[in-house]
C-alpha cells in the first residue's frame, strides 16, 4: 500500500548501472539511461493509493544495454556492485 495521498509521489532508483526502467502497475512510468546518477520517475498517475501496487523496475546488466552517448564504465572496482555480474 502507498503511504499518505500525496498530490505527486516520486519513485527515486539510485544509481542503476545500465539503464533502468520502471513499471507502476502495468503502466510503463518512463526510463533513466544514467549510469552513475539517480533515476527520478512520477508515479502519481499510476499510484492506486488505496490498495496494492504492482512495481517492476529493470536495470541493465550489460553496457551494450545503453546507447554509446551514455558514460558505462565497467573497470575493476565496479564488478563487485554490477548486478549480473561474478568475480573469481
Amino acid at each position: 500500500m502507498a503511504p499518505t495521498r500525496k498530490q505527486v509521489a516520486i519513485l527515486k532508483v539510485n544509481k542503476a548501472q545500465f539503464g533502468t526502467a520502471v513499471w507502476l502497475n502495468g503502466m510503463k512510468i518512463g526510463e533513466h539511461d544514467g549510469c552513475f546518477t539517480a533515476g527520478y520517475f512520477d508515479v502519481t498517475a499510476a499510484l492506486r493509493w488505496s490498495a496494492a501496487n504492482d512495481l517492476v523496475i529493470r536495470t541493465g546488466a550489460h553496457p551494450a544495454a545503453v546507447s554509446p552517448t551514455v558514460p558505462a564504465g565497467t573497470d575493476f572496482e565496479k564488478l563487485r556492485w554490477t548486478q549480473g555480474s561474478t568475480t573469481a
